[in-house]
């Protein structure tokens, strides 16, 4: 399976930057905050290990045990890719552009099953709180995807039916995992975070 031909099939034109799925798909759009109080960094132990609880939680609650996901790093770098350290293979890579874009994004792909082995998440977590590192995981299955970044978590469901589906489902469950002050929802509620500028080169 490609995942160029996987993510049209699932996203259309858009890239596989959190940013970009928002600005094209907000209807399907969740935003979960990595601290109370919207904070953006942590600060101490205890925060870092909130940062990693909700992390952990949020992609729990899309991804089942043993599924298999996309993992994508973009990057406006040339240099080796994170996934290069990574006990992961590359099975994609290349370049992609995007109205948001002044330059053409290049971005790796690996595909590995969820929950990773020990400590690969929360170490790529780490990475992400501390806006060294963006990375996307997409559901193989369903193409529900989680996008961390410095300050929060993106997450982008199935469908609009699906965010909005009974009492039981797993909006009211990630509802019970985080505060009010810690859920936004996209288009489909109450409010959406302005669109992103475009962006110079220095990272996505």
């Amino acid at each position: 399976m490609r995942f160029d031909h996987w993510f049209r099939e699932h996203f259309g034109a858009t890239a596989p930057v959190g940013y970009c799925l928002r600005a094209d798909h907000g209807d399907r759009w969740l935003r979960l905050h990595s601290l109370p109080g919207s904070k953006r960094y942590a600060e101490e132990d205890g925060e870092r290990a909130e940062v990693r609880r909700r992390a952990w939680a949020a992609a729990a609650a899309l991804f089942p045990a043993g599924s298999a996901v996309w993992l994508v790093v973009p990057s406006f770098y040339e240099a080796p890719s994170i996934l290069d350290r990574l006990p992961v293979t590359l099975v994609a890579g290349g370049r992609c552009e995007h109205p948001l874009f002044c330059e053409p994004l290049r971005v790796d792909v690996a595909q590995i099953t969820w929950p990773h082995g020990p400590g690969l998440f929360e170490a790529l977590i780490d990475e992400i709180a501390n806006d060294a590192l963006r990375a996307v995981w997409f559901s193989v299955a369903t193409g529900e995807a989680f996008a961390p970044y410095d300050g929060g978590i993106d997450l982008f469901v199935a469908s609009e039916a699906r965010a909005e589906a009974s009492p039981a489902s797993r909006k009211d469950a990630l509802r019970r995992m985080f505060p009010r002050t810690g859920f936004r929802r996209g288009r489909m509620g109450v409010r959406r975070s302005p669109s992103p500028p475009t962006l110079s080169r220095g990272g996505p």
